[in-house]
């Protein structure tokens, strides 16, 4: 029998650092297992085969018939489409075309699905630096709740939504290389190209450069900017900002989903700002105070900044500089589409909003002295009041919304089937609205006969069973694991919840030993 080989000192303490970022990391996979099982169900319960509005003309128009007679260029790619420029979501769609040779929305919807719970994930990787195990798992449980909810199932059941997760993840990504670094250094210039790329996502991509400007200016009012470098690299910010916004396409239709007064607009931000405690159309006075309530957190924030004028890799820089930036995006979701607040499609960016500003209650419960315990109670009940909010939202106009999403879905395909079937024009005109996935019935017959449409349509649109259309080689491959995930997707979900359970549990277990920030 052979001696059990005892364990060194240094590979214990090499386990126990694995060990400590498994734990570490557990709740957030828990939280992002959540939402993708959410977002899965979704798409599997609600989700329709036949494209809808947008996409006829920025696809079925613009880019498919260009592709498949192979004149596609940056012309087309570059199009304005209505005041956007969607670069990254026109090569998505493309890749998705090539890899299944079919115009597949749902696997577009699955797409958008992962890539957004991805972009959660740096999110969450950046927000819970600085702050220890149950603050940690505190956040992932808070973004479980609020990030699971289909708020946002407009992205999520439309598969020509991504260009809001491109939003999220350059803006995010680039202003956390930027925010830290010094003026033209490596990580600066790379953070500056990475933001300035997030205008070929959505119109407001140039708005990261807007919140990098005020970030450097109070960087530099607190002395941790200096020198001719620093100063230089303002005007970078500002002339990239106002190219973007110079680039924007001019359109007048557009004026109708402004707000149509300064009463009108300020009552949207408000609603923005209350989201979602309350709806836009309560007393105004009251929407404000809610505003307040809600947003109140970046005040301890911007606190600690000014006391302590910390240095620039800190990270309540980082913090305030995401809560301008979302800030920012809804004064320009407001102006640019003020009279439709509040709508689904915007939702998936405040939400965000409200996960960092419970990243930064904890963040400054931690740092807290011995106001701690009454900041604690705040912190609790503000999570309450925006917890109730939501579910208030949820229940009030979300599970509504979707539900009449995927009624007036199936009505569509079946227009949509049996114009195609009959080729007469009759079956999409004079219907109800939205009776039809398109505004006018004329336009989505151009859509429809455009060369090489209606061979990429799927199946069921052409009164064909897809069972019986089995796809081989990578397509194959590809619609496996996507029916495989849309099965799976409530499963993923719940073993999300376990693993917040399970690291709750070992939380308690291990007392104050992983309770070290990150």
């Amino acid at each position: 029998m052979h001696a059990t080989r005892a364990v060194s000192p240094e590979t214990r303490r090499r386990l126990d650092r694995i060990g400590g970022i498994a734990l570490g990391l557990a709740p957030i996979l828990g939280c992002l297992l959540v939402v993708l099982g959410a977002k899965l169900w979704l798409i599997a319960t609600h989700g329709s085969p036949t494209p809808f509005w947008d996409q006829w003309d920025a696809e079925a128009v613009l880019i498919y018939p260009a592709w498949l007679q192979g004149r596609l260029g940056l012309a087309e790619l570059l199009a304005p489409h209505v005041d956007h420029r969607i670069l990254f979501t026109r090569l998505l769609a493309l890749g998705l075309l090539a890899l299944q040779d079919r115009w597949d929305t749902i696997l577009q919807m699955v797409v958008g699905a992962i890539l957004h719970v991805g972009t959660l994930a740096m999110v969450l990787v950046l927000l819970v630096r600085g702050l220890g195990a149950a603050e940690r798992l505190a956040l992932c449980c808070f973004a479980a709740l609020v990030l699971g909810l289909p708020f946002g199932a407009d992205n999520t059941l439309w598969g020509f939504q991504s260009q809001f997760y491109f939003l999220l993840l350059l803006s995010i990504a680039g202003l956390a290389l930027l925010i830290p670094a010094p003026a033209f250094g490596l990580r600066w210039w790379i953070g500056l190209v990475i933001a300035s790329a997030a205008y070929l996502g959505m119109a407001s991509g140039g708005i990261a450069l807007l919140a990098m400007l005020v970030v450097a200016v109070l960087q530099i009012a607190a002395g941790q900017r200096r020198g001719a470098r620093e100063w230089a690299a303002l005007p970078v910010y500002v002339w990239l900002f106002v190219a973007s916004w110079l680039l924007l396409p001019a359109i007048p239709g557009n004026d109708a989903l402004r707000p149509a007064t300064a009463m009108a607009f300020l009552r949207s931000l408000l609603a923005a700002g209350a989201w979602p405690v309350l709806v836009p159309q309560v007393n105004l006075a009251l929407l404000a105070v809610v505003a307040l309530v809600v947003q109140a957190p970046v005040v301890l924030v911007v606190l600690a900044l000014w006391r302590e004028r910390p240095a620039l890799r800190h990270h309540g820089w980082l913090l305030v500089g995401l809560w301008i930036w979302i800030a920012l995006q809804a004064l320009a979701i407001v102006y640019g589409r003020g009279a439709a607040f509040p709508s689904s499609r915007y939702l998936d960016v405040f939400a965000v909003g409200l996960v960092l500003n419970v990243a930064i209650l904890l963040w400054a419960l931690r740092r807290s002295g011995p106001a701690g315990r009454w900041l604690a109670v705040a912190a609790a009940a503000w999570v309450l009041v925006v917890g109730l909010g939501a579910g208030r939202w949820f229940t009030g106009s979300t599970l509504f919304e979707i539900a009449q999403r995927r009624d007036m879905a199936a009505i569509q395909t079946e227009r949509v089937k049996a114009y195609l079937a009959s080729g007469d024009i009759r079956e999409l005109q004079e219907r109800p609205p939205l009776h039809i996935p398109y505004p006018t019935a004329e336009r989505l017959a151009f859509a429809l006969a455009q060369p090489g449409i209606r061979e990429l349509l799927p199946p069921v649109l052409l009164g064909r069973d897809e069972a019986e259309e089995p796809r081989a080689g990578l397509a194959g491959f590809v619609a496996r694991q996507q029916a495989s995930l849309l099965k799976r997707g409530p499963m993923i979900g719940v073993l999300g919840l376990a693993i917040l359970l399970a690291a709750g549990i070992l939380r308690l277990r291990g007392g104050s030993r992983d309770d070290e920030a990150v």
